[in-house]
């Protein structure tokens, strides 16, 4: 049979059985919809079931930053209070190098470290 021939044979058998509906097709378009939909309110439910995992991750990193500020708080200003002495006796001593060395470094390495700690966390985010 020839292509011509083919589609020749297929218009005259659609035009034959035009007014007939095939319910198999019919079963099958409505188990595709019904799996369909099933799938999606399981992506639905997966988004909200994300969503909540983040919050309650969230509320705990929020309270574990908020313990860690209130336990570590006081020490980092009495550290900072202690290098503010040790900077103001060794500049009253006239040793000029050892107090400018002592005001950077406390805050160079705290500036280095929230640094750190920020390109940390936007690794793990961006990940």
């Amino acid at each position: 049979m020839t292509e011509q021939s083919f589609d020749a044979f297929e218009a005259d058998l659609r035009r034959a059985f035009a007014g007939i509906e095939d319910p198999a097709d019919d079963g099958f378009a409505a188990a595709v919809s019904r799996r369909v939909a099933r799938r999606e309110r399981g992506a639905e439910l997966g988004v909200w079931a994300r969503a909540a995992a983040f919050t309650v991750a969230g509320a705990a990193g929020a309270t574990a930053a908020f313990a860690l500020a209130q336990n570590a708080g006081p020490m980092l200003m009495a550290q900072f209070g202690m290098t503010f002495v040790n900077v103001q006796s060794a500049l009253a001593a006239g040793d000029w190098s050892t107090g400018a060395a002592s005001m950077v470094m406390t805050q160079a390495l705290l500036a280095l470290g929230l640094g750190a700690g920020g390109v940390a966390a936007y690794r793990a985010v961006a990940d």
